[in-house]
């Protein structure tokens, strides 16, 4: 159980924070994701929530995942050290679950680099259609369907809705 405790979610959990806020910063754009946020809570987040996204968690988190491995021991309990074997497999465990994401990422991109579009950042889609509505008095979700009719009936109804 010490040995799963170890390698399971440490170094894992921070790599993969880490990669997502690089990929969300630097690939999807720090710009859509602030007119995302705008689209989701009203206005854009400060320039403070910005420059923490793209320079200083990608440093923190990398600084966190340098040190862990410069100062990771070989792994005890009660006074019984664990063998070598042990410590390389722990690290392939945790290589394991968080190697697939570098790995994906590159053949994303060579897969779509010899397609029209040469870069990560053009694959990335954005559709900002608005919904459009019958009359300004429709809401999304509030429409009343008779329940008391068959299923077939039902979906009629809610095809005559949209």
């Amino acid at each position: 159980m010490v040995w799963f405790d170890t390698y399971s979610a440490g170094i894992s959990l921070i790599a993969s924070a880490m990669f997502e806020t690089l990929a969300v910063m630097y690939i999807y754009g720090a710009e859509k994701f602030c007119l995302d946020i705008e689209s989701m809570i009203g206005h854009r987040p400060s320039r403070y929530f910005v420059y923490s996204w793209k320079y200083i968690s990608p440093v923190f988190l990398t600084t966190i995942i340098i040190m862990s491995i410069i100062n990771s021991e070989s792994i005890s309990y009660y006074g019984y050290n664990f063998p070598l074997w042990a410590t390389i497999s722990g690290w392939c465990f945790t290589l394991s679950s968080i190697s697939f994401i570098p790995i994906y990422a590159l053949f994303y991109y060579i897969r779509n680099h010899y397609r029209k579009s040469s870069s990560l950042t053009s694959t990335t889609l954005i559709k900002n259609d608005k919904i459009k509505m019958k009359n300004s008095n429709s809401k999304i979700g509030h429409s009343s369907i008779n329940s008391s009719k068959g299923s077939h009936d039902m979906i009629k109804q809610l095809i005559e809705i949209n």
